[in-house]
């Protein structure tokens, strides 16, 4: 059978399967799931089927051409997940130990047919007897269906039509807590042990550990003769919960929550888990007070020594010990590392103990030196670096500044390279507290006014490097109901809050916009608003994430793909790609995709089908999910999923693509790809297209480079200019650097690092992981 044919018998029978004969209220054991890991470290569970495309037109297309199933379909039951079929481990489970799930006594039904399509829709809490209605709203006015829930799990539910035929599943966590009592409550036999015991195993599967103490404590005294079992079961979910915990408690420090992992960290009970989770969580609170005690001995040495200097000298630095004071952060604690070691050295004095403790602060250990009037002027450095990136308007200023940076003693490329990398923001205006919304005027690239809405997350600090989520709107959703979809508020902290996510919602559409424009606007709003940021906060440039809903999916697509340097990972949700996307997509092959969607949200597949076909086939590390029967929502269900993925990826660094990169431009906008700007594009780019006539649409143009060895750029580009930026990253400045340019040798010499360069490419970036050191014009 071919996989296409393959595929529709498999879905059409798990349609039957959930829509069967109606059955009384039952517990039961369903089949575990199978398992497939993917490269990069995701673990989907469901049944596994392999497919040759994500439709049925991409399936037949690989039939003719290609035997082969390059895609799985994983279905978990609410959600068909699509993957590429390339170097994932599968595992199939067959076992019949499984997991609880609680069937339902399902109401006579009525064969009205659900539209096709779903668009938005409002939905009913579900009764307690798990019933509700869903309003559609629809081109002949709103529908009303009734549905119920007829089968439970601890990981989703399912849920039928009553008014009409709909079947579709949702995350039981949606549920809440004190409605899903009452649900398997009424689905059980409360005077039958095993129903009761699978209570606690469902809630336990669920991860709901206090609802599955209590269970369990009544269960113990309702059958006193299940003592033993019952203990053994609170050990269990003990050591369960205990684990949990400390998960959160590493999450949390890394997202730089320290005040809060500590706190759940000091909460493990003795008592009542392992050796191992006790010990563990013992260690990070260890940790912590080590770290406040090598702050207080720091501190109190800077003073000490600096009362031991001559008078001139020691004022010279205090102003030193009162900024490392104000900015010393328990991440940063281990920049002081030479100095603290150098406590018990005898042969240092003073002056050389406390150069390694301010040139350490400044450059990190690695650079740290023992001259103190080096340090002094690594300190000079810093000012004069802060005092250049706030002159926006004035280059002459600019230029006598970087003048004096590189004239002083002992400040290096390198070094000026750790500087900033380590750099406070130089921004003085207003930062909100976390979770609550600001918005900010920005310009453009051509001096266009714009804006953006930001929202920090919780326990925000300087000193740590937080990933930046790019947020687009949907078509009617204002800036600060984007934020909040994303990062919840300050009284209700959503997923990126809690993850340590800034989010950031540029303004990248017209006014009322209902459809994406694809503009050359979009693009330099939403570029505008990540360097502004990454000026403003504390970003990390190798996490950024754009994702967006619906004309915001849309602009998703496309700017990632314009632009896929600039990103850690694309997340478009609701989208329909086309125009530029479906042309130049070859340019986002490297780039890891989330693609979410509803499987009645119209035409949503067969506009993605062709792109995640192409992207997936040649390598592309892409999820494509897709909610069985639900239409046009926002899926907010999904953000654990995504924020994990999110976590499992990083912007690609330059020395992986120094082998050779190669992109599709067809705009003015799309002129910067890694380390080249194209500064005179074609004609050709500048001029408008008529998407209504396909034929009169103008091929890409190509753009190729690689470093090759003997420190040797090829670079193929369709400009008549061009800027190359060069970093260690990927070439060497202690050899000659030859550049051949279009079939043209153009270069053959040493090349000399500039500060000068550095400090106005950062300027203009804000981008402290990516910094070049020196550019080529050609």
């Amino acid at each position: 059978m071919s996989a296409r044919r393959f595929g529709r018998v498999f879905i059409r029978r798990a349609a039957t399967l959930l829509t069967a004969a109606a059955c009384l209220a039952a517990v039961t054991i369903a089949a575990s799931a199978d398992e497939v890991r993917l490269p990069n470290g995701i673990v989907l569970n469901g049944t596994v089927l392999p497919i040759g495309g994500p439709n049925e037109r991409t399936s037949r297309q690989a039939d003719r051409d290609n035997p082969s199933e390059a895609f799985l379909l994983v279905d978990d039951g609410v959600r068909r997940y699509i993957v590429p079929n390339r170097r994932v481990e599968f595992e199939r489970r067959d076992e019949l130990s499984g997991v609880p799930q609680f069937e339902f006594q399902r109401s006579r039904r009525s064969r009205s047919r659900t539209p096709d399509l779903i668009g938005s829709a409002t939905f009913e809490p579900f009764s307690e007897f798990g019933k509700r209605t869903v309003t559609l709203t629809t081109s002949r006015g709103p529908v009303a269906i009734v549905q119920e829930i007829t089968r439970l799990r601890p990981d989703y539910a399912i849920v039928e039509g009553v008014t009409h035929e709909w079947t579709q599943g949702f995350d039981t966590r949606l549920i809440p807590a004190d409605r899903l009592q009452q649900l398997l409550r009424l689905s059980s036999n409360p005077k039958l042990l095993d129903d009761r015991k699978a209570i606690v195993r469902f809630y336990i599967d669920a991860e709901m550990y206090s609802e599955a103490s209590r269970e369990l404590q009544q269960v113990i005294a309702d059958f006193p003769d299940e003592a033993a079992w019952g203990q053994s079961q609170v050990e269990i979910l003990a050591e369960q919960n205990a684990r949990r915990g400390m998960r959160e408690v590493l999450r949390r420090q890394a997202a730089g929550q320290h005040a809060l992992a500590l706190e759940i960290a000091r909460k493990a009970p003795p008592d009542s888990v392992s050796a191992d989770v006790f010990n563990q969580a013992q260690e990070i609170v260890d940790g912590y007070t080590r770290a406040a005690e090598r702050a207080e001995r720091a501190l109190l040495l800077l003073e000490q020594y600096e009362s031991e200097l001559e008078s001139p000298l020691a004022s010279q630095v205090r102003p030193l010990r009162l900024a490392v004071r104000d900015e010393l952060f328990v991440e940063n604690v281990d920049r002081l590392d030479p100095f603290l070691r150098a406590e018990v050295d005898a042969q240092l004095t003073p002056s050389e103990k406390l150069a390694l403790a301010y040139s350490a602060w400044i450059v990190g250990p690695t650079y740290a030196d023992l001259n103190l009037t080096v340090a002094l002027n690594l300190w000079q450095a810093r000012f004069l670096v802060s005092e250049h990136l706030r002159t926006d308007r004035d280059a002459i200023r600019r230029g006598r500044l970087a003048t004096q940076i590189r004239e002083l003693e002992g400040v290096t490329i390198e070094r000026m390279a750790e500087l900033l990398e380590r750099l406070p923001s130089t921004w003085d205006g207003f930062r909100p507290e976390p979770g609550v919304p600001h918005e900010y005027a920005i310009e453009s690239n051509q001096r266009e006014q714009a804006a953006y809405a930001v929202t920090l997350p919780l326990e925000y600090h300087p000193q740590h490097r937080y990933p930046l989520i790019v947020a687009l709107h949907r078509s009617g959703q204002s800036l600060e109901e984007t934020l909040r979809w994303w990062a919840g508020d300050e009284e209700a902290p959503g997923y990126a809050m809690r993850r340590g996510c800034i989010v950031i919602a540029p303004e990248f559409a017209e006014p009322g916009a209902a459809e994406y424009d694809y503009s050359i606007q979009a693009h330099q709003r939403v570029l505008a608003a990540i360097s502004d940021a990454r000026k403003k906060f504390s970003v990390d440039s190798d996490r950024i994430y754009i994702a967006g809903h619906e004309i915001g999916g849309d602009a998703c697509f496309d700017i990632a793909i314009a632009h896929p340097d600039l990103f850690a990972g694309a997340a478009p949700f609701l989208a329909r790609p086309d125009r530029f996307v479906l042309r130049t997509w070859q340019n986002a092959i490297a780039l890891p995709w989330y693609i979410v969607a509803g499987e009645r949200d119209r035409d949503t597949l067969d506009k993605n089908a062709t792109l995640v076909n192409n992207l997936g086939k040649r390598g592309a590390n892409l999820i494509y999910c897709e909610y069985k029967a639900r239409g046009f929502e926002s899926y907010h269900e999904e953000l654990p999923a995504l924020f994990d993925w999110m976590e499992l990826h990083r912007r690609r660094p330059l020395s992986d693509v120094k082998d050779g990169w190669e992109a599709a431009v067809m705009r003015p906008s799309e002129n910067s790809f890694y380390w080249l700007t194209i500064d005179q594009m074609p004609e050709r780019v500048f001029k408008p297209i008529n998407w209504e006539q396909p034929r009169s649409v103008p091929q890409a143009m190509s753009v190729n480079a690689k470093v090759t060895l003997g420190n040797t750029l090829h670079l193929r580009h369709p400009g008549s200019r061009a800027t190359v930026w060069l970093s260690p990253e990927f070439m060497s400045f202690e050899t000659r650097f030859l550049a051949n340019v279009n079939g043209r040798e153009r270069l053959r010499e040493i090349v000399q690092p500039s500060i000068e360069v550095m400090l106005e490419d950062f300027r203009q970036r804000g981008d402290r992981e990516r910094l070049y050191w020196a550019k080529l014009e050609f």
